[in-house]
C-alpha cells in the first residue's frame, strides 16, 4: 500500500477534508510537511472542512459571528450599519476561502454556541415534558431539524448583536436587548431618538427579520441572562472578595461558554480553599 506521503497534494487535501472539526487540522498540519504543503496548495481547505462541520444554512451566520467582532470590522473599516448591510447582501461576505486561523476562530464560535444550544435544548425539553434532571430525554421528545436550526440561529444572532453593539459598552451601565416598548408602533417615533446612529443600526438588525424570529432571539436572551445571573450570584455569595473580579471580568462580546467555565472553576477552587 502506498504511503500517504507519496500521494499528490490534491488527494492529500481530499483526505484532510474528511476531518469533522477544523480544530483537528492544526496538529495534522504540524505533523508532516506533506499536510502543510496540501494546505498551501488548497487555500479553500479550511472553509471546506467548516462546510462539513457546520450545516450549510448556519455557515453564513457562523462566519458573520466571527467577522462582526470589532477587531475584525476595524480591519475592513466597517461600522455596525455597513457590516449589517454587507452581511445581508452577501451572506458569506464574498469569501471564497478562510485562512486557517480565521477558520479556527469560526469553529470555536460554533463549538461554544453548539454547547449552549444543547444546554438550552435540554433545559427546555425537561421543562416541557416534566422530565427530571436524572432522567434521559427520549428520542421522540427531541428536536426536529427545523427546531434545532431556529435555536442555533437565535444564538448566532445573539452573539452578532453583542459583537456589534455591546462590546464597547461600560459594564456598570444597564443594557437590555429588548427594551421596554420594543415592537410598539411608536417605538421609533421619537425624532430625537431616531436620529441616533446606533438606534438606526439596531433597527436594521431587527427589522430584517420577522417578529417570531426576533421572539426566538428574545427567548435565548432570557435563558442566557438567567444562566449568567445564576452563576454570578452563586460565585458572589460564596466568594464576596472576588466581586470585582467577576463583575469586571466579563465583556459581552466574549465567548459566554468559556467565561462561565472559567468563573465556575474559580468558584470551585475558592470553595476548596475555604474548606481547608
Amino acid at each position: 500500500m502506498a504511503s500517504i506521503t507519496s500521494l499528490p497534494l490534491h488527494l492529500v487535501a481530499d483526505i484532510l477534508r474528511l476531518l469533522d472539526n477544523i480544530q483537528l487540522l492544526p496538529p495534522v498540519v504540524l505533523s508532516h510537511r506533506i499536510f502543510y504543503s496540501a494546505l498551501l496548495d488548497t487555500p479553500s481547505l479550511p472553509l471546506d472542512i467548516l462546510r462539513s462541520q457546520i450545516p450549510e444554512n448556519l455557515l453564513p451566520l457562523a462566519i458573520a459571528a466571527y467577522t462582526s467582532q470589532k477587531s475584525v470590522r476595524d480591519l475592513h473599516g466597517l461600522d455596525a450599519e455597513s457590516f449589517l448591510t454587507k452581511c445581508y447582501d452577501t451572506p458569506l461576505g464574498g469569501l471564497l476561502h478562510l485562512s486557517l486561523g480565521q477558520a479556527i476562530q469560526v469553529g470555536r464560535i460554533d463549538d461554544a454556541l453548539s454547547e449552549l444550544r444543547d444546554e438550552f435544548t435540554l433545559c427546555s425539553l425537561r421543562r416541557l415534558y416534566g422530565v427530571n434532571s436524572d432522567e434521559p430525554i427520549s428520542d421522540d421528545q427531541g428536536l426536529s431539524a427545523g427546531e434545532e436550526y431556529r435555536i442555533s440561529r437565535a444564538l448566532y444572532r445573539f452573539q452578532i448583536y453583542r459583537n456589534l453593539f455591546l462590546d464597547k459598552e461600560v459594564l456598570d451601565k444597564e443594557q437590555d436587548l429588548f427594551p421596554s416598548g420594543y415592537g410598539d408602533d411608536d417605538y421609533y417615533d421619537d425624532e430625537e431618538e431616531d436620529t441616533k446612529p446606533e438606534k438606526k443600526q439596531k433597527k436594521l438588525f431587527f427589522d430584517r427579520h420577522s417578529p417570531w424570529v426576533n421572539e426566538q432571539l428574545a427567548c435565548v436572551y432570557d435563558y442566557l441572562e438567567t444562566r449568567l445571573t445564576g452563576v454570578m450570584l452563586t460565585i458572589l455569595s460564596a466568594t464576596p472578595a472576588y466581586r470585582q473580579v467577576v463583575v469586571n471580568g466579563f465583556q459581552w462580546g466574549e465567548n459566554l461558554t468559556e467565561w462561565l467555565t472559567e468563573k465556575t472553576q474559580l468558584f470551585e477552587e475558592q470553595r476548596c480553599v475555604s474548606a481547608l
